[in-house]
């Protein structure tokens, strides 16, 4: 299960790195299948395990696979939005809890497997340890057996003690024989459930290993998202200094439509002497009063246009001032975001370390569960024979019992 969260949240990555919708979209489908398909296996064994506090454990698992769910969809949704930055944030910030979740959630599950497995032991070691005294019993039983019907036969005088014994052992047999059929039960019990945890330990181990692997990926993943991330954050760095450069240019450009300015008002002012002049002239300065006039019109038409160069390089640095700020808001968010990466990649190789770690203990503890189904089956086998032979020394005994009231009847 935790290994298809995993490779769910990688296509959720992959698609904020690439954008390939489609694909991803179907690789995220096709590994929530595998999910749903991995969880009903593991129900399958929550429901036949005792312990209710597993089950609390599988069921905050499948709220947390909703949970990242909702997020990979509404992340998917910002992205084919436009909203990259948002959607970057969102998902770093709300992935990054679900991967604690998962990591404690873990944690807690193998610890009370390993219990478990301990308390299994102890029940395996007491079982052997009843049966090596059940056995010890039996023998002893035996041999006063043997020493009773030896003394019968040497001495019919002792008959009616050895009557009374006989009955005393017959029905400490009898206890003995319900005593056995209480371990033969027990013993089954431990077999059943040392191959439901042998299965259980199996099915854990594989998923460590394959978790083990999927987490590798995704660390890979998130260093090369790192990786892309930083090269944003040096191109926004490049584009906010080249927009500085504009608004050092534009400020350039209004020193020179101020000159203009002033060279468009002295030119009136000439033009409007050359026309005084002209009048002065009279006849004369006609040509003259012609060129002033044209020249005040061009002196005006000069200071429009200046004006209006004006406007637009004010207009013009105030978006580029605008463009610039959020540039460097930007680069704080994309910053921002790379030490989210970063801190999230080294938990996540710290979940790494801590799966590849449990790997070799599972395999141990599967190694040794192995050995204990095995001895449990052999104790459950033992204890069948022990059974029967208890059976057949009761019925051993009440032969006797009835032999012996004959002998007292005939004596």
């Amino acid at each position: 299960m935790i290994l298809r969260v995993s490779m769910m949240a990688r296509q959720a990555r992959g698609y904020l790195l690439v954008g390939n919708a489609e694909g991803a979209l179907q690789a995220f489908d096709d590994q929530k299948d595998k999910y749903l398909e991995a969880s009903k296996k593991v129900q399958l064994l929550i429901t036949q395990n005792p312990n209710s506090q597993q089950k609390e454990r599988f069921n905050k698992a499948i709220e947390l696979e909703n949970k990242f769910e909702e997020l990979a969809k509404r992340t998917f949704r910002l992205r084919d939005e436009g909203k990259l930055q948002e959607a970057i944030n969102s998902y770093l910030r709300e992935s990054k809890e679900t991967v604690g979740e998962f990591d404690k959630i873990n944690q807690e599950f193998t610890k009370v497997e390993l219990d478990l497995l301990e308390l299994l032991n102890d029940e395996t070691e007491r079982g052997l340890q009843l049966i090596n005294l059940s056995s010890i019993l039996i023998t002893i039983i035996s041999v006063v057996m043997g020493y009773m019907i030896f003394n019968l036969a040497k001495n019919l005088s002792s008959v009616i003690e050895i009557g009374a014994s006989s009955k005393k052992l017959e029905a400490t047999m009898t206890e003995q024989v319900a005593s056995t059929n209480e371990v033969a039960a027990t013993a089954k019990e431990i077999a059943a459930n040392s191959k439901y945890l042998l299965k259980t330990i199996d099915e854990v181990e594989k998923t460590s290993q394959v978790t083990a692997q999927a987490a590798g990926d995704s660390q890979k993943d998130l260093i090369q998202m790192e990786k892309t991330m930083q090269k944003l954050a040096g191109s926004t760095g490049i584009i906010s200094s080249r927009l500085g450069t504009i608004s050092d240019k534009a400020s350039g450009i209004n020193s020179i439509v101020t000159t203009i300015t002033k060279v468009a008002d002295q030119t009136n002012l000439l033009s409007l002497n050359a026309a005084i002049e002209a009048e002065k002239a009279g006849e004369y300065g006609a040509g003259f009063a012609v060129v002033a006039r044209e020249i005040r019109r061009l002196a005006d038409q000069t200071a429009v246009a200046t004006l209006d160069i004006e406007t637009m390089v004010k207009e013009m640095q105030n978006a580029v001032s605008t463009g610039v700020m959020e540039m460097d808001k930007f680069t704080k968010d994309v910053e921002t975001g790379v030490d989210d990466v970063r801190n999230i990649g080294t938990k996540l190789e710290s979940i790494i370390g801590q799966v590849q770690t449990l790997t070799p203990r599972f395999q141990q503890v599967s190694s040794n569960m192995e050995g204990q189904s095995q001895g449990a089956e052999q104790i459950s086998e033992a204890m069948v024979h022990l059974t029967e032979a208890s059976s057949q020394i009761s019925q051993s005994l009440q032969d006797i019992n009835l032999a012996l009231r004959r002998l007292n009847k005939g004596a």
